[in-house]
């Protein structure tokens, strides 16, 4: 049986910006909900070792990782890490930002420039003869760059965006079967054997202005 998950409310708002920002937030990554030594983090998320134990010696401070071991090995003593909960919670107003938008700014990070060198490596790695096609379907006008193939999957990618003009009832079934998508994927996720792959799923109701 699976044992219950540890879980820890934050109260510290220095924590809680690390958490919340999503580059440093990915040094705690190897030690969630999981034991690991500063080298075999270091190597799973490509860094040096030097490099490495700085991040290590700053979550120990924040208090959201601690020694839970020190094994022999061959000559050394190594200290063994795991994050202090498997599940880590704080309210948003904990983070100092000067609006909602700057706390989501915090929390995206580079995602989306990420995004973007991505989507633009994938598509001349994979594809040729690019072009843009603008049509209308139904009552929605879609403009997009297409490989000469005519469709996405050429490029071994998905990028799709824009504006649907739907009911309440219509909105809250694509929200439903997106995320039940996307959690069939996440069970399929495989950090040692699988390809780092960039999701996002987005619906929301446009604000005005």
């Amino acid at each position: 049986m699976r044992a219950e998950a540890r879980e820890l409310r934050i109260t510290d708002p220095e924590a809680a910006l690390f958490l919340l920002d999503r580059y440093r937030s990915g040094f705690i990554v190897p030690f969630l909900g999981r034991e690991c030594s500063l080298a075999e983090a270091a190597r799973a998320l490509g860094l040096s070792k030097s490099r490495m134990s700085y991040w290590v010696r700053r979550m120990l401070e924040l208090g959201l990782v601690e020694v839970v071991r020190v094994e022999k090995r061959s000559r050394f003593h190594v200290p063994v890490y795991r994050s202090v909960a498997d599940v880590f919670t704080f309210p948003i107003e904990l983070v100092p930002a000067e609006s909602d938008e700057a706390l989501l700014a915090i929390q995206f990070g580079d995602f989306f420039e990420r995004v973007k060198r991505s989507l633009a490596y994938a598509g001349r790695k994979n594809a040729d003869g690019w072009h843009v096609r603008a049509e209308r379907d139904g009552g929605n006008v879609w403009i997009r760059m297409l490989p000469e193939a005519g469709h996405s999957e050429a490029a071994r990618l998905l990028s799709d965006f824009g504006r649907l003009y739907l009911s309440e009832a219509h909105a809250a079934e694509l929200r439903r079967e997106m995320r039940a998508l996307l959690e069939r994927f996440v069970g399929r996720s495989d950090r040692e054997g699988g390809k780092a792959h960039l999701v996002y799923f987005l619906a929301v109701e446009e604000a005005p202005g």
